[in-house]
């Protein structure tokens, strides 16, 4: 029991960084985007750290993969920031679940890990919530730029499972802290070039929601790895996907007062359950 009130936790501290990155301010701005990340990204680094007893061993293989996911998680990082700006809480995070598919085609391509009937069915399901979703009128503030932001996210977001996967398959359980820390360092130094070179600059605005968004990241993290050690990942990613969604729907209908219709909460229901089908 006390174990699945960690994946509850786990799921929660995920759904409140997002809500903390939704609710840091009110407008699409760069500037704040940039200082928000930064600042957010050195607060998860030092969580990470501290939860590990700030331990570390230089591994290249593993300095090399932590860079490689440190790139692409700034993208995804940024691009969420401004998806979740333009648009609805629930649905974003939703739709940037379903970057399972990159990982899971790549582990059966690649890797030649089988392709059984869940992960059939699982694909079915995503492509019937995808139709749903976009069958109903979109109530995003700005459907076209939020599309794109939540696509570049969902790339980034798969692709980093990807880097991850493989990581993994060559050092099962090994590495785990010196590939985050590798990854959140070169986050840094993306989002301080950028700042150096005038595409942003230190908002004060943020820093509160920015420095929570941070801890929730590096404290999610270091339980999922505790979790992933005592759970099965066929138990762990699908009940913190089923919790994930329904902690999404919660938060952004009671804080931000958006509302869903009928056919995405069908549409959520669907992709919540494609999402299980393709972890199993």
């Amino acid at each position: 029991m006390l174990h699945f009130f960690g994946i509850l936790c786990s799921a929660t501290l995920d759904v409140m960084q997002t809500a903390l990155t939704k609710g840091s301010s009110q407008e699409i701005n760069i500037k704040r985007m940039l200082s928000f990340n930064l600042v957010k990204s050195i607060t998860a680094l030092f969580v990470i750290l501290l939860l590990s007893g700030f331990s570390f061993r230089l591994h290249m293989p593993t300095v090399l993969a932590g860079g490689i996911y440190g790139v692409l998680l700034f993208i995804s990082l940024c691009c969420g920031y401004l998806a979740l700006l333009s648009g609805n809480m629930a649905i974003t995070s939703i739709i940037v679940s379903y970057s399972i598919l990159i990982p899971v085609l790549f582990g059966t391509i690649l890797l030649e890990e089988p392709f059984g009937i869940l992960r059939i069915i699982g694909f079915i399901l995503l492509l019937v919530s995808i139709t749903t979703m976009n069958a109903v009128k979109s109530t995003q503030k700005n459907k076209k730029y939020w599309g794109l932001y939540t696509l570049l996210t969902f790339i980034g977001n798969g692709f980093c499972s990807v880097v991850q996967k493989t990581h993994q398959t060559f050092y099962p359980k090994q590495f785990c802290t010196e590939f985050m820390t590798v990854a959140f360092v070169v986050i840094l130094l993306l989002l301080l070039l950028f700042l150096l070179i005038g595409y942003g600059s230190f908002e004060r605005g943020s820093y509160r929601s920015a420095a929570g968004a941070g801890a929730c990241v590096g404290a999610g993290y270091s339980l999922t790895l505790f979790l992933s050690a005592v759970f099965p990942a066929a138990v762990l990613f699908p009940t913190l996907a089923i919790s994930g969604a329904i902690l999404n729907c919660l938060t952004s209908k009671i804080l931000f007062k958006e509302k869903l219709k009928p056919m995405q909460l069908l549409a959520i229901a669907i992709g919540v359950c494609s999402v299980i089908c393709l972890q199993l």
